[in-house]
């Protein structure tokens, strides 16, 4: 998953930015009752992830890179471009926020941190490898 990118679209919210990256630990709908303990803001980032893998899963140049790395990575051409695709965002970060990256990561960092609570046992483990191995940068 290309964590960088879900983290700097999901803006200055922290549930908005928990829900975003929770969306790999659920499935089904969002409204479903077994999601009931997630908030409002929470269901907007699980929404926000499913929209933004909605857009590049079907954008051309996107099934294009895939056609492109398919052939020497097989299934694994889907993770090498979100790869890419944040490598690409880090190297234009200055064009895209004034926000430091560093400081952009410290925040999602703490911010995580702080709803670790909220997060279900698979996805605590994946926010503390996260951060213990700092993934972002």
């Amino acid at each position: 998953m290309n964590y960088l990118a879900h983290i700097f679209l999901s803006g200055n919210d922290p549930e908005i930015l928990m829900g975003n990256l929770l969306e790999d630990f659920i499935s089904g709908r969002v409204d479903h009752p077994r999601n009931s303990q997630y908030s409002d803001r929470v269901k907007i980032g699980i929404r926000l992830h499913r929209g933004i893998d909605t857009l590049t899963d079907t954008h051309k140049l996107v099934k294009d890179c895939k056609v492109f790395f398919y052939p020497k990575f097989g299934k694994f051409s889907p993770i090498i471009i979100d790869v890419i695709f944040d490598h690409f965002l880090i190297l234009n970060w200055k064009k895209l926020t004034n926000e430091h990256l560093e400081t952009f990561i410290d925040r999602t960092y703490v911010n995580l941190e702080r709803n670790l609570d909220k997060m279900p046992e698979p996805m605590q483990k994946m926010v503390k490898s996260m951060i213990e191995f700092n993934w972002l940068p």
